[in-house]
């Protein structure tokens, strides 16, 4: 698990340089929990996947945004839940 320091490091990386890889070690940091975390909520694994899927594909059309979230841990669930 990243700590709050390598995240805030990888969010600035993927808002400024349009980074990829950066990204995809945001994604697997987070991915398997977060899908637990979804599925936990609707008792659904495939549709938890979905969601989770599209809570990252937002977060890669809105980079340039992606400095300014000061909690992303935080962030990623509460989008994740919504």
């Amino acid at each position: 698990m990243l700590n709050p320091n390598e995240i805030r490091e990888l969010q600035l990386k993927i808002a400024e340089n349009n980074d990829d890889h950066a990204f995809g070690q945001l994604y697997m940091s987070f991915i398997h929990n977060l899908q637990q975390f979804a599925n936990s909520i609707i008792k659904d694994y495939d549709l938890a996947e979905e969601i989770v899927s599209d809570v990252f594909l937002k977060i890669w059309q809105n980079r340039l945004n992606l400095g300014k979230i000061e909690n992303f841990r935080l962030y990623i669930y509460i989008s994740t839940k919504n």
